[in-house]
């Protein structure tokens, strides 16, 4: 302190200048003021000193610094870029990583304005952000915190990009006014990468698979093409007085025919299945009638095999539920099939029990076909239930099949939450059982009635005649041209046919004709069955023509393309005499 006065002497005066001093073991802080004073008489110079203790400021100040010297030390050390701008969206604050990050010296950032940064945000999509959506100006707009955004940086003097997932907050004053917005940023690039690389590896296996979808439709149309022309014509001449060898031939061609066609739509139903575009129909269904179709369909092999075939349903088996009846007849119908394919004495029964009485809104029911077959290895029992897989080479050259008949039905079950078990010894049967939960059918009529009506009678009505009406028909393939014009023959007395190969022809033809019903192939060169539909559709007073799609194409949505297309009703091939009686039936009695 004297020091000091001393020193102020010299100086002339000292004005708040700072000075420690311990006292007691403790440091104290005070700020001195000292002025010389008007010399005496005798020559002696005064001064005044006032002395102010800032002890307590002097601890502030100092831990003031303390914390901003821990706040940058922090900020350096995140792992995470920080900005804080002010309400101009200048840069006020910004750490190391958030340089290292935007690509720019530490001391390039103070200052800059979302205006004029030095970089380009890129949204998710890789196209450039606009200014309004920034994550400074998404801030200062809506007045909110940004959460989880997801922007690209285009680093200009690397000429890369990184990418960040941005966070920030506004901060306010008292009245509720922003002066400050902090915005916090971590780098995603290798996950965003990762992302991107997994988004063109799922694009690729959905373009693979398209092709793949897009292949079996084609190869299912031309295979199915010229299989309606054999199943067709064989149908007829066995119908027709041949000779016992020769109806035995021809028998054996038809179920050749159908076994090849079988084969193409389990192909087809794997791919649909696979591909995740096979959807239920849910609709009610008359169980007793179904299981007894399933039935009726084995009859003749199992009784050519001397095999007993039974159907046990359970008195407490509901007679009407809510399923999809054509997938779950196909599901019988493959496990019957393999039983009847690997028996060849004893018995095949299909059991039918309700096994859950508690629930009185569903039912949940077990299905089970047991045979007393060839039976299964144990080590083979999870084996046969793969993709195009026998129990072993032996069964495909002895049997035959494809392997993809339990497959499928497996795949079947699991889109109505059950799946396939199996319960087999060797040399002894086998028991293929499965449990859906049926939602119940509100079915009013009387139920004992109709089971004994659905044995008994298919319940179709008599088909009126048809005759003197004009058909074009519509078809590229000659010898599908010859069934279809015998099949109608056959169907309509006194017809008078129209022939047209292409969507062209077939335009001209309706335009000279004016025929009553049009059978349309789909898929045929120069012009295919939509558009020549479309085209006869805006012609004047062709608004109520029936135009039938006849098609080989199976396909998920082929029948509603069909319909879209302006086509009233809708015949896969091979051609059924009866279902094509039907569709002509019911459009051609309407008008």
């Amino acid at each position: 302190m004297l020091s000091a006065i001393k020193e102020a002497s010299l100086e002339g005066y000292s004005n708040g200048k700072q000075y420690s001093l311990k006292l007691n073991e403790e440091l104290h802080w005070f700020e001195l003021s000292i002025a010389p004073m008007m010399e005496s008489d005798a020559q002696e110079i005064h001064f005044i000193c006032l002395s102010r203790d800032i002890t307590a400021a002097k601890n502030s100040d100092f831990a003031l610094l303390k914390s901003e010297e821990r706040y940058r030390g922090l900020l350096n050390n995140l792992d995470a870029g920080i900005l804080v701008h002010a309400a101009d969206t200048s840069i006020i604050v910004n750490n190391q990583k958030a340089a290292e990050l935007l690509g720019l010296a530490n001391n390039e950032m103070k200052g800059m304005k979302a205006s004029d940064l030095a970089w380009n945000f890129l949204d998710e999509e890789n196209e450039v952000l606009s200014l309004n959506n920034y994550p400074v100006n998404q801030i200062i707009a809506t007045k909110k915190s940004l959460k989880n955004f997801v922007l690209g940086v285009h680093r200009s003097v690397k000429n890369d990009v990184v990418w960040l997932l941005v966070n920030g907050y506004p901060d306010r004053n008292e009245e509720g006014e922003i002066y400050e917005i902090v915005v916090s940023f971590i780098d995603i690039t290798e996950q965003k990468v990762m992302e991107m690389e997994l988004l063109k590896a799922k694009d690729l296996a959905e373009s693979a698979n398209k092709a793949k979808t897009d292949f079996l439709a084609n190869m299912s149309h031309e295979i199915r093409t010229p299989l309606n022309g054999i199943i067709g014509f064989t149908h007829l001449l066995m119908k027709s007085n041949l000779k016992k060898n020769q109806a035995e031939y021809m028998t054996t061609v038809n179920e050749s025919a159908t076994s090849l066609m079988e084969i193409v739509n389990d192909v087809l139903d794997f791919s649909k299945i696979e591909s995740g575009k096979l959807e239920l129909n849910i609709e009610e269904v008359n169980l007793f009638k179904l299981t007894n179709q399933v039935i009726d369909l084995f009859k003749f092999q199992a009784n050519q095999k001397k095999i007993d075939l039974i159907l046990d349903i359970n008195n407490n088996v509901p007679q009407y539920i809510l399923a999809d009846s054509v997938r779950l007849k196909q599901i019988l119908v493959n496990l019957l099939s393999n039983a009847i394919k690997f028996t060849n004495f004893g018995e095949i029964r299909l059991d039918i029990n309700e096994i859950d009485l508690s629930n009185t809104k569903g039912s949940t029911i077990q299905f089970s076909v047991k045979d007393t077959g060839v039976g299964i290895k144990t080590q083979n029992n999870e084996k046969i239930f793969n993709s195009f897989v026998q129990e072993d080479n032996s069964t495909n050259r002895k049997f035959g099949g494809t392997g993809l008949g339990l497959a499928i039905s497996n795949q079947l079950l699991a889109l109505m939450d059950s799946k396939l078990q199996l319960i087999s010894k060797y040399g002894d049967g086998s028991d293929f059982f499965f449990v859906i939960k049926f939602k119940k059918a509100k079915h009013k009529k009387n139920a004992a009635a109709l089971f004994v009506k659905s044995i008994k009678k298919d319940g179709t009505t008599p088909l009126k005649t048809l005759s003197d009406l004009t058909v074009l028909i519509v078809e590229d393939n000659k010898i599908n041209m010859l069934l279809a014009k015998t099949l109608v023959k056959r169907i309509i007395s006194n017809c008078t046919i129209l022939e047209a190969k292409d969507g062209n022809e077939a335009v001209d033809m309706y335009k000279k004709e004016k025929p009553d019903v049009i059978l349309m192939d789909i898929q045929m060169p120069n012009k295919n069955g939509y558009e020549a539909t479309d085209e006869i559709r805006q012609l004047k007073g062709a608004k109520n023509i029936p135009i039938i799609a006849i098609t080989a194409g199976i396909m998920v949505g082929d029948k509603e393309k069909c319909l879209q297309a302006g086509m009233n009703d809708y015949l896969p091939k091979p051609i059924i005499q009866l279902d094509l009686e039907k569709v002509l039936q019911k459009w051609l009695n309407k008008n």
